[in-house]
């Protein structure tokens, strides 16, 4: 079964609070959530246009949490929030589409992103391309939507 990242927007100060207490994470609640299942892959090509757009499903703090499967979640502060959305809205989304179709799947270094894609049953450029893209309309709106209500993000998956 593929993994899922799941990104959930809270108030700065709920930040706060979990940072402090990362054991209570398994409590957060969040209205505005969003999730993928193609984490790596997104990482890999959204690094490729630019190394700090793939904290859009990395994050960039660790937090170690025992009570989640993955002993950890990601954190963004609702200031790089705010940066990372202004970057996805800019981003020419037909550039990155045309990087996931030239790209030799098969041959990328990191060998995760192909069981990703495997695991996603996408075995057609066209169709990671697309999935692609669908994950990141999705992700563009979450992030719009977080910094327009200068909200945080964490980041687990599952």
């Amino acid at each position: 079964m593929a993994m899922q990242t799941h990104l959930l927007a809270i108030a700065d100060q709920a930040l706060q609070a979990v940072r402090a207490n990362p054991e209570s994470f398994p409590s957060i609640e969040s209205d505005l959530r969003c999730g993928t299942y193609l984490n790596m892959t997104l990482s890999y090509f959204l690094a490729g246009v630019d190394p700090m757009l793939s904290e859009v499903v990395d994050g960039c703090d660790a937090i170690e949490c025992s009570a989640l499967e993955c002993a950890y979640f990601h954190v963004l502060p609702a200031a790089r929030v705010k940066e990372l959305a202004i970057m996805l809205v800019a981003l020419d989304k037909s550039e990155l589409r045309e990087s996931v179709l030239e790209a030799d799947l098969e041959e990328i270094e990191d060998g995760e992103v192909w069981e990703e894609i495997e695991l996603a049953n996408l075995l057609d450029p066209d169709e990671v391309a697309n999935e692609v893209e669908q994950d990141l309309e999705g992700l563009t709106d979450f992030y719009r939507r977080a910094a327009a209500s200068s909200l945080a993000v964490v980041l687990y998956t599952s």
